[in-house]
């Protein structure tokens, strides 16, 4: 019997356990999988240099397999637990990701999203560090308010971290924790690539919570510190943008 196609992947930070901890978040959504039927590539072998896993055929994305993965990310959100974090840190992208467990959604997004990615801005962005610090109080206080149990999150989930087939999906990469389900949604509309109506089926089950947008800004600017922190200032004007917007009473 012919050995499968398979996908080689190196570790992109060599030294680090970044893949051990991708593995790890795969096989949790694995665990729940009974709950929301989402696929992840088969593992063959991982160690702290590389991971070997099932070869994906994709297709381009479609109104079927775009309303499957709307239909499966909401019963995704639908697995909760106790707590926000995880037992573990993991990474996001290049960065590492602090998931101190805590059962104060604000303070957790405050202290292991937005001020981590803060204390790793360069000298040149004090004037970031120091507006943002600013709004710390309020952002947690907003955060706590309508705030949903932690639910299981992809937390990296932009569409290259989804494997499109012909009718269905496969989740990759994930940067996993428990958290606002709007996290994901919030990094999927920051970059596009996801067709309405993905959304839209997302909608039918979790409708959209009051101040939805200005969540939404919180969420991506977690991102967008961490791509100014990784890739430069071609991010800085997505960053003041989004706190422009945040601030603003009319989002």
């Amino acid at each position: 019997m012919s050995k499968p196609k398979t996908f080689i992947k190196n570790n992109p930070l060599p030294g680090s356990h970044s893949l051990i901890c991708e593995r790890k978040g795969l096989e949790t959504i694995d665990r729940y999988f009974a709950q929301h039927g989402i696929k992840t590539p088969k593992r063959y072998s991982c160690d702290g240099n590389r991971i070997e896993m099932e070869s994906i055929i994709s297709s381009p994305p479609n109104p079927l397999n775009s309303k499957t993965l709307g239909a499966k990310l909401a019963k995704f959100h639908q697995i909760h637990q106790e707590q926000y974090g995880l037992d573990y840190d993991n990474f996001i992208g290049l960065s590492h990701q602090k998931n101190t467990p805590s059962s104060d959604w604000g303070l957790f997004f405050w202290n292991n999203r937005l001020d981590f990615q803060l204390q790793l801005l360069s000298t040149h962005y004090n004037h970031l560090k120091i507006k943002i610090r600013s709004l710390s109080d309020s952002i947690v206080e907003f955060l706590n308010e309508n705030c949903p149990p932690p639910t299981l999150l992809h937390g990296d989930l932009w569409s290259g971290n989804v494997i499109f087939t012909e009718d269905d999906f496969y989740f990759i990469d994930p940067a996993l924790y428990w958290g606002d389900p709007q996290t994901d949604l919030a990094m999927m509309s920051l970059f596009g690539g996801f067709d309405q109506v993905t959304f839209d089926e997302y909608h039918k089950v979790h409708p959209k919570r009051p101040h939805h947008n200005k969540r939404q800004c919180l969420y991506q600017l977690y991102h967008q510190l961490n791509h100014l922190n990784i890739f430069g200032k071609s991010y800085l004007g997505g960053v003041e943008r989004t706190i422009t917007m945040f601030e603003s009473k009319t989002v």
